[in-house]
Parts: structure tokens; C-alpha cells; sequence
């Protein structure tokens, strides 16, 4: 949590002095000038509707992941109750915001406790559950910078341009990049070869082995195409809770579905760094994206703000404190049928 309230204040710290700047050459005095209170003042702006159709697709999605995850438990002769599963899936993404990537060990722990199944199975399927997402994210990110290339690639040449006056130049950095990304690989494939008992190379190695072995347990699943299903339905609502957030704020209205789709995916990166629910950095990639389409950045920071702490403070603190008080409640006279391993 300190690791993601850091960021988050220098992050403030940055977009405070961008938005004095702006003040003064818009003619504003500093005493009307202050981010925070524009942030109080955006908030209280957003639609409300907007906002409840944000959550309520914040548990869609979580009970999608349960469907999901639950089927995974059962190819392993388990029957949890969907509830269960459910309410170990938004107890971990609550345990997420405290401590990063712990909610998967609790969400397996939590299961294990009230269907009376041994943590360490439960953590393989969760394990394969997040390979799969990784796989998608992967996948997702693909398409869209292929789909979106010029306009990401027009961003991320002034980025690295140099000479940001040649829009040629720019378009020619992005293919050097792309050129040494592609000896990098050819390179690490090199000393693959050369090195194998290099640390590096068996982490990169175990990687790419849980990779196969998870798609190779989705093969034998008994409904593999539902599975898929599921996981479609996951990265969907995830990309809709963002796209809801869109007319949600009156500066964004305008933008479109494949806009939404560009902030969705370069706002995904920032999870991918280990602060709470990826505080800070997610802020931090919403604004470079809502850049691309004029967007100034204290009106992003404020997007940001409205679509983190909705999506994520907002829904997941309260489902997360609902399940652990329903949680016993629910199972006070539930006995699993299950084989203790």
C-alpha cells in the first residue's frame, strides 16, 4: 500500500504543477486553481447511473472468474459451490489491494477452508487460472496495437523522438524498435543455446512450460469451449467497466468504443507493476493514453481517478467486506462432500 500511495503522491505531485502552469496561462488566480479540489468537484460531477452500471458489471465480472475458476476445481473430482467460489474470488481481489498478488493465495486458502479441499490443488488451478488471463492479456494487447497501430505508434514516436517535427522520423523509431526488440529475442534464443543452466533462462524456461501446461489442462476439461466462454466474458466486462466510465465523465463523451479499447489496454499495463490493484501506475497510463485523443492531462488524472477507485476501491472493498461476513453465514451448516487428498 505504501509502494502505490508513493507513486500515487508524486504522480499528484506532477500533475498538480502541470495544472498550475495551465492556470496561469489561462489567466486563473492560484487561489482558484487547486487539482484536489477539481478532482472533489469531477467526482461529484459523475453520473451516478454510470457509476452503479460500473459496479454491478464489477461483479459480473467476478462471477465470471467463479464459473470459470469452478471449473477447473471440478476437473479435479471437486463439486464447490458456486457461492463459495465467488466469495473467495472477491476476498482475494481485496487482498490485493493491501499486499499485491497475495490474493491468489488467499483466494485458494479461503476456498480450501469452507469446501474442504487442500490448498495446494486449489493453488495449481489458480495458477492455471492466471496463466490463462496472461495468455488473453497477451492476445488482447496484440490485436489491439495492430489494429490501432498508427495512432499508438504516433504517441509513442513523439515519446522517443527525438526530433518530434518529423512525423517520418517518428514512424522510423517505432520500427527500430521493433527491430531491436527482434535481435533481443534472437539474442536471449543465442544464449539460450549456449547457456541453458543460466538462472535466467530456467525462470524463462518454467514460464513457458506452465504456459503449455496450461493450456494443455484446458484441453482436458470437460466443457473446454465454455471455459473459453468464461474467459472472453472476463476480459470483456473488464474492457466494458472502463468503456462505462467513459460517459461517465463530461470531458470523455466523445470518445468512442476503439478509444476506450487504447485506454483499456495501456491502462492493464499498470497492474502488471506490483502496487495495490496497480495504484499510481494505472493512473499514470490512463493519462498517456487520453493523451492521444486531446485529452488535458488533469481531466485524465480525474478519469483516472473515477474509473480506479469505482472499479477498484469502491466495488472491491465492498464485495470484499460482504463475502467475509457472509462467507460464515453461508456455510455455518454446510458440510462438503468432497475426498481429502
Amino acid at each position: 500500500m505504501a509502494v502505490g500511495l508513493t507513486i500515487l503522491y508524486f504522480l499528484y505531485q506532477s500533475q498538480n504543477k502541470a495544472f498550475q502552469a495551465q492556470c496561469v496561462e489561462d489567466g486563473i488566480s492560484k487561489e482558484n486553481c487547486s487539482l484536489i479540489n477539481k478532482l472533489v468537484d469531477d467526482f461529484k460531477k459523475t453520473n451516478p447511473f454510470w457509476i452503479i452500471l460500473i459496479i454491478f458489471t464489477t461483479f459480473l465480472s467476478h462471477l465470471a472468474r467463479a464459473l470459470r475458476w469452478n471449473q477447473l476445481i471440478e476437473s479435479l473430482d471437486e463439486k464447490p459451490r458456486l457461492i463459495n467460489s465467488f466469495f473467495s474470488v472477491v476476498i482475494g481481489f481485496f487482498a490485493n489491494l493491501g499486499i499485491p498478488r497475495i490474493g491468489e493465495l488467499v483466494r485458494a486458502s479461503t476456498m480450501a477452508r469452507y469446501e474442504n479441499i487442500p490448498t495446494e490443488k486449489l493453488l495449481g488451478t489458480v495458477v492455471v487460472d492466471r496463466i490463462v488471463d496472461m495468455i488473453t492479456f497477451i492476445i488482447l494487447v496484440g490485436t489491439t496495437f495492430f489494429i490501432e497501430f498508427d495512432t499508438i505508434s504516433e504517441k509513442l514516436s513523439e515519446i522517443m523522438s527525438m526530433n518530434k517535427g518529423s512525423e517520418t522520423a517518428g514512424h522510423g523509431k517505432i520500427w527500430y524498435l521493433l527491430v531491436g526488440f527482434i535481435i533481443f529475442c534472437f539474442a536471449a534464443l543465442m544464449f539460450y543455446i549456449k547457456r541453458p543452466e543460466n538462472l535466467i533462462v530456467k525462470k524463462l524456461k518454467g514460464l513457458l512450460t506452465g504456459i503449455l501446461e496450461g493450456i494443455n489442462t484446458i484441453r482436458t476439461l470437460k466443457r473446454p469451449w465454455l471455459f473459453l466462454f468464461y474467459t472472453v466474458s472476463v476480459w470483456f466486462l473488464y474492457y466494458i467497466m472502463l468503456y462505462l466510465c467513459i460517459p461517465a465523465f463530461a470531458p470523455t463523451r466523445h470518445l468512442g468504443m476503439e478509444a476506450a479499447l487504447i485506454i483499456f489496454v495501456f491502462g492493464a499495463f499498470g497492474f502488471l507493476v506490483p502496487s495495490p490493484g496497480g495504484m499510481g501506475t494505472y493512473h499514470w497510463l490512463v493519462i498517456q493514453a487520453l493523451l492521444l485523443f486531446g485529452i488535458k492531462a488533469a481531466d485524465g488524472f480525474s478519469f483516472a481517478n473515477i474509473a480506479y477507485f469505482t472499479g477498484q476501491i469502491i466495488s472491491n472493498v465492498s464485495f470484499g467486506i460482504i463475502a467475509l461476513i457472509l462467507l460464515p453465514i453461508v456455510n455455518k451448516n454446510y458440510h462438503p462432500n468432497t475426498k481429502k487428498a
